[in-house]
């Protein structure tokens, strides 16, 4: 052996060996693998010959070879085996041989190993404890074997022996089973002892053998049948049946499939299944073989389980919603009722037809099946919507969850189960008309309170321009922080997707508290005043630092809880303070307190003081007013500023609003300051003018033309007014245009479709036009489409002047002349009435002079216009109302309205609002003949005052 291999090789190989010889399934096989096994630890040349022994004569016959020639394997086979091996055999171990030259054989050996010079060594080898063979292995060398060689040599013969006799076992065995076979031994065997009832019949159905399987199964002994006649034996209710199949077993002499029930012996019926063999066909010879088998089991339990199915199918027939089952190729398997009556037939009709269906249109199949194969593939469940049409037309709609199911044999199945949702389609288009009628009520709500709202900041702007006094300004201050605040909470409320999501917009503005408190106090002093109440505040020391929020939003907060004191407090204290809670590197924590010494809340009212549309008491409304949004909006805002309130409170004792909000904290630089002493209005001639702008004013109202023009024209503007939408196309058509004022809402053709008109009928540069929409909708979604339409901005109506002026210098990149310089003493003189000891009672045109700045040709145009076409339109309500036409009715006082607005009849105008309410909704129109008379008498008494105006005198 190699001396260079450890033990560990040698265990690595003998394993190596032992698998190979595993893998022989021949003898070839296992001389190969014998070879290579003894190469393994053999280094010279070898020759090695396996030696079977026969038992019964213990002779040696050689069966292996390995590293032999054809003439030396021919040789060895032919001559008598050497003496010497039997001596070997004898002494049951292994023995070496040198130079063992057979003399009594040398001829007949001479080209073989047992004929050279060399080492042979002879090893017994044992299958269990007998020696079943000898291994002889030749080598060329003078040395022998080694001990530890022989040993490895050893324990590879005996595996080599454990092999080949496992290979000769199963000859053996298979020789056997070949000459069974061959004498047709094994046909007695299955007949005989086979599970089957085997029955032979002659060509009348006389039974003539029977296996001894009918013992077992049917409780005849064996041949007990012999002679009976079959028929007498079938259920009388399968007979008739049976013997057709018979019959056509003997005339087509081909395999038939029976199914029958047969009679026992012990008078009981089993269900057999039987494949009829024509023996005319196989055997010449006229009769039948019956092999039938017991099916009595499989019968039941498919019986059983057809009763399971009509239960599943009645409970499914129960269901209203729409349930089916389909195979993978799309077949419709199972249906309930409900998909029955949808269908207008019978389950088995609506079956076929969809079946049909499938394979005369395989393309709409795969169309209408797309969702479920998906759900086979992924095998997940999917729901979709599917709508189906009925034979009336009629257009249903359903929603289908699709799963798919595991089946027979590894195929799957698709389950749908379909529910109505036909009325939930028509409750939610009817839902979107009346938000879409919700949005429209808001659009024109907004529209007439943006009005007073606009007056109330123009005024604020005019008073600013009349070089008030410092404590003028801090009240003019007070009023304009209530009315900015006023701004954005109605922009909120008529926002309507953000009062329904939840989500409003929050600014990141530096402010200090203090100043937010001092505004809101003064808006209240008034009516704190005049109550008798005593109204304060106090800020902690370090709460009077710069803070990074939403001062409007606080604003609105404290005005709610302040405005809740004032209204339920009849006498003692209104205190507001402000403290910071918790204050670290980056944040500070304020809270906010609103004490009352009021009628407070009742204990069982307390919690429930949040929810919207609530007030402590059903009396409380009628006594004190209000919708009971207030404290809700409140909470609503703190908790979306990451805050939370609380509320403390005593019956007739008072009550303590508190409230927390994080801020994050801010310096000096992040501080928009408000210098009391300074305007921070300019007067709108102030601002500038545009020498030679040419605008095309689009305005159906008269009021709004005179007010929209003057304010251009104080800038030098060039100003063109179209009275609707088809005007405006003619002038564009003949005029060249710098900026467009566009309106919403005018009669002929509205703002939306004249702009598309400009975008898209006409060329450049007309069709590029910078077109701003002056709006009174505060719904946020009409100012969108304002944008997708082609304008390019949109302003609220009324405008504040400075806004659209510049607005302007955006759009058209004209920089206004300076007019600062221009301006010293007004020339204008002040606008007093001609006896000014005379009381008005019907108009006040201060509201007039102030968007005016007092010009007096606008105040005089205003007041002809409204002198001229008020009869007009009062003449033309009249007539509508006599004729029943309430909604014409409607639409004509809406155009009164803003010459209303501006004269300052404001004891007319909640009058004009009903009438057009009332017409448009045809609503208490009764009522609407005493309104319009009421109308005209005002206005005759307006007409009377306005003669005596000095700017008509």
């Amino acid at each position: 052996m190699n001396p260079g291999n450890t033990s560990i090789d040698v265990f690595e190989k003998l394993n190596y060996v032992n698998r190979n010889f595993s893998r022989a399934r021949t003898e070839k096989d296992l001389e190969d693998l014998m070879v290579e096994s003894f190469g393994l630890f053999i280094e010279s040349s070898f020759e090695v010959i396996f030696w079977g022994i026969e038992q019964e004569e213990k002779t040696l016959i050689p069966q292996l070879y390995g590293g032999l020639t054809e003439v030396e394997k021919d040789q060895i086979s032919a001559a008598d085996t050497p003496e010497f091996l039997y001596k070997a055999l004898s002494q049951k171990r292994s023995s070496t041989f040198v130079n063992c030259l057979d003399k009594k054989h040398g001829a007949a050996l001479k080209d073989t190993c047992f004929y050279k010079s060399g080492n042979l060594l002879a090893i017994p080898a044992y299958f269990g404890d007998a020696i079943v063979s000898i291994i002889t292995i030749f080598i060329d060398r003078q040395e022998g074997f080694g001990k530890e060689e022989e040993s490895i040599l050893t324990l590879i013969a005996n595996s080599l022996t454990t092999t080949f006799e496992g290979l000769s076992v199963h000859k053996r065995q298979y020789n056997k089973l070949e000459d069974y076979i061959s004498h047709e031994a094994f046909n007695k065997s299955v007949v005989e002892y086979g599970s089957d009832i085997v029955i032979i019949l002659d060509p009348k159905g006389v039974i003539l053998y029977h296996n001894p399987s009918s013992k077992e199964t049917l409780g005849y002994n064996p041949g007990f049948l012999v002679g009976k006649n079959f028929f007498d034996f079938v259920h009388p209710k399968n007979l008739t049946h049976f013997k057709d199949g018979f019959d056509k077993s003997i005339r087509e002499e081909k395999v038939q499939k029976l199914e029958y029930q047969f009679l026992c012996a012990n008078g009981k019926y089993r269900y057999l299944e039987s494949n009829s063999i024509n023996l005319m066909d196989k055997e010449g010879v006229e009769g039948l073989i019956l092999d039938c088998r017991d099916i009595t089991e499989k019968i039941q339990t498919n019986h059983e389980l057809k009763k399971q199915q009509q239960f599943i199918q009645q409970v499914i027939d129960t269901d209203p919603n729409l349930i089916y089952v389909k195979d993978e190729d799309g077949t419709f398997q199972l249906i309930n009722q409900a998909v029955a009556d949808l269908h207008g037939s019978t389950k088995e009709n609506v079956i076929e037809i969809l079946n049909a269906k499938a394979k005369a249109k395989p393309e709409e199949l795969y169309n209408e099946s797309k969702e479920d194969t998906e759900a086979i593939l992924r095998g997940e469940e999917i729901i979709v919507e599917e709508s189906f049409t009925l034979p009336d037309k009629e257009i249903r709609w359903f929603q289908t969850t699709k799963k798919a199911l595991p089946a027979d044999e590894g195929t799957i199945q698709m389950l749908s189960i379909s529910v109505d949702i036909t009325q939930r389609k028509k409750d939610a288009e009817e839902l979107l008309s009346v938000q879409k009628a919700k949005e429209q009520f808001l659009a024109n709500m907004s529209h007439e309170i943006r009005t007073p709202i606009n007056g109330i900041a123009g005024l604020i702007n005019l008073l600013a321009e009349t070089n008030p006094t410092l404590d003028q300004k801090k009240y003019l201050n007070g009023i304009q922080s209530s009315a900015e605040n006023l701004k954005v909470i109605i922009n909120d409320i008529l926002d309507i997707s953000k009062i329904e999501s939840g989500k409003l917009n929050f600014e990141k503005i530096g402010f200090i508290s203090e100043n937010q408190i001092a505004s809101v106090i003064e808006t209240f002093k008034y009516r704190t005043d005049e109550k008798g109440l005593q109204l304060s505040y106090h800020i902690a020391p370090e709460a009077k630092i710069v803070l990074l929020g939403d001062p409007v939003r606080l604003n609105q907060i404290l005005m709610n809880l302040i405005g809740n004191a004032v209204k339920f407090t009849y006498a003692g204290y209104i205190k507001v303070s402000a403290l910071v809670e918790k204050i670290s590197k980056d944040k500070v924590i304020m809270k906010f307190e609103v004490a009352d010494s009021g009628i407070g809340i009742p204990a069982d009212k307390i919690n429930s003081i949040f929810d919207s549309f609530r007030q402590a008491d059903e009396s409380v409304t009628r006594r004190f007013g209000g919708t009971g949004l207030g404290l809700a909006i409140c909470k609503q805002l703190v908790e979306l500023q990451g805050g939370s309130i609380q509320v403390q409170s005593v019956e007739r004792e008072g009550t303590v609003f508190s409230f927390t909000i994080p801020y994050d904290k801010a310096n000096d630089r992040d501080l928009q300051k408000l210098d009391p002493n300074n305007d921070s209005k300019l007067k709108i001639k102030e601002l500038g003018s545009f020498d030679t702008l040419s605008i095309l004013l689009v305005e159906d109202n008269d009021i709004n033309q005179m007010y929209s023009s003057n304010i251009l024209k104080k800038w030098n503007c060039k100003v063109d007014i179209a009275a609707n939408g088809y005007i405006a196309l003619e002038k564009i058509r003949k005029n060249d245009y710098d900026l467009i004022l566009m309106d919403i809402q005018m009669p002929v053709m509205d703002g939306f479709e004249t702009t598309r008109n400009i975008r898209t009928n006409f060329t450049a540069p007309k069709a590029d036009i910078p077109i701003i929409a002056l709006t009174a909708n505060a719904i946020k979604g009409d100012n969108v489409k304002c944008l997708e339409v082609g304008m390019d901005d949109y302003l609220p109506k009324p405008f504040v002047p400075e806004e659209l002026f510049n607005k302007i210098i955006k759009l058209t990149n004209i920089k206004p002349k300076d007019n600062l310089q221009e301006t010293g003493k007004s020339d204008q003189k002040p606008i007093v009435a001609k006896s000014s000891q005379r009381r008005k009672t019907v108009v006040d045109l201060s509201y007039l002079k102030d968007i005016s700045d007092s010009d007096e040709e606008f105040i005089k145009d205003m007041i002809l216009s409204f002198m001229e076409n008020s009869p007009i339109m009062i003449k033309q309500i009249k007539k509508a109302a006599k004729e029943g036409k309430w909604e014409e009715v409607g639409n004509i006082a809406h155009r009164i309205k803003p010459s209303i607005v501006f004269m300052g009849m404001n004891s007319i105008k909640d009058v004009v609002e009903t009438i057009e309410s009332n017409g448009l909704k045809n609503k208490n129109v009764d009522q609407i003949p005493e309104l319009i008379a009421k109308l005209e008498t005002t206005c005759q008494h307006a007409y009377e005052e306005l003669k005596h105006e000095e700017v008509l005198v």
